[in-house]
């Protein structure tokens, strides 16, 4: 699996986690070892803490702003297959070049 492969893997778990014990308020704030994220030590949950998708109680708890990650989600389903589709275009262009040159 790719270092990307990874990180959305764990982005994925992430999610996932919070989802199943419906932590998407400071009232359901939920601690790492409730989550089962306890031995998580990735910079892909501190960027989400940075970038508030997931925030942190003052008692150390932490839920999900559940808006806020859909958002983030839905661009990555937009973005992904725009790129795939410029990268196509760029490769089928080099491989144009190429062919005319060496016919």
């Amino acid at each position: 699996m790719t270092v990307g492969g990874i990180a959305v893997a764990t982005r994925n778990r992430i999610i996932r986690a919070f989802g199943r014990h419906g932590a998407f308020s400071e009232g359901e704030s939920k601690n790492l070892k409730e989550l089962g994220l306890q031995r998580l030590s990735c910079g892909i949950f501190k960027h989400m803490l940075r970038k508030k998708i997931i925030i942190k109680t003052n008692d150390d708890r932490y839920y999900m702003d559940k808006m806020y990650c859909e958002r983030l989600l839905r661009r990555t389903r937009i973005v992904r297959p725009i790129a795939l589709a410029f990268l196509f275009v760029i490769i089928a262009l080099i491989a144009g070049i190429v062919f005319c040159y060496f016919k």
